[in-house]
């Protein structure tokens, strides 16, 4: 018990009459590169948004490094690095003024911000991104600028929800690689509907369906990516059933 890092009891949390967490339980130990999936709808950001203390849980609770998240437990957020699924950037800043203000925000010395800045733009091959204002960069860019600012501090825990949305081949096979190089050193939490990615990256998958975990599968390399697909498909209920290609569409 004591090397778990995230825990989740009995979580609810409704908007209006409909529940978005409906009884959510599950825990991530230290070091774990944990995935969740599931269809649109079934609870993933949601899930993503009370950990990182962003919306109010109703009933149960979230604990994060050992203690109850509430609106008043806010230190831990200098222990995670956080990529939403919407990032949250300032788009009048240039990249370097905005991984400043992180450093900033983070606690990091003023004489150490500058070395880090040059470091993870170099890991994230995306030195020459400090003249234009992020608002001017593409989408794919500003996901790369986004997962920058969530290491920078150098976390303990990395939250991601949809961290592959908008790369294209060249820049996942980066991000990938960059995660992968931080197994057995940090934690991961991560929510893709790219199962690919998943497979090469973690080594369990809570399967999440109207607000619940449904399943909780823990595979090694040997399990294909092919026969994940397979497993996961078959768990996720109301599923849309093929159909034929209308005769206009032909």
């Amino acid at each position: 018990m004591n090397d778990i890092i995230i825990e989740y009891k009995e979580v609810k949390k409704a908007f209006g009459k409909q529940f978005a967490l409906d009884g959510l339980s599950f825990s991530i130990k230290s070091k774990e590169f944990v995935a969740l999936v599931g269809n649109n709808g079934s609870g993933k950001t949601t899930t993503i948004k009370t950990l990182c203390n962003l919306i109010p849980y109703d009933n149960g609770s979230i604990i994060i490094f050992k203690r109850k998240v509430t609106p008043l437990y806010v230190s831990y957020r200098s222990k995670i690095g956080v990529f939403l699924s919407e990032p949250i950037l300032i788009n009048d800043f240039t990249p370097v003024e905005y991984l400043k203000f992180i450093c900033k925000f983070q606690g990091i010395e003023a004489n150490n911000c500058q070395s880090r800045i040059t470091e993870i733009l170099d890991l994230f091959s995306i030195q020459n991104l400090d003249r234009k204002k992020i608002i001017n960069y593409s989408s794919g860019d500003k996901v790369k600028i986004s997962l920058a600012a969530s290491l920078i501090h150098n976390p303990d825990l990395l939250i991601l929800d949809e961290p592959f949305i908008h790369l294209d081949f060249l820049s996942l096979e980066k991000i990938l690689n960059i995660l992968l190089s931080l197994k057995g050193r940090k934690t991961l939490f991560i929510t893709s509907h790219n199962l690919e990615a998943i497979h090469s990256l973690c080594e369990r998958i809570l399967i999440i369906d109207e607000g619940k975990i449904i399943d909780d599968i823990s595979y090694s390399n040997k399990l294909s990516n092919k026969s994940l697909k397979e497993v996961v498909k078959s768990k996720l209920k109301n599923l849309e059933n093929s159909s034929e290609t209308p005769l206009w569409l032909s």
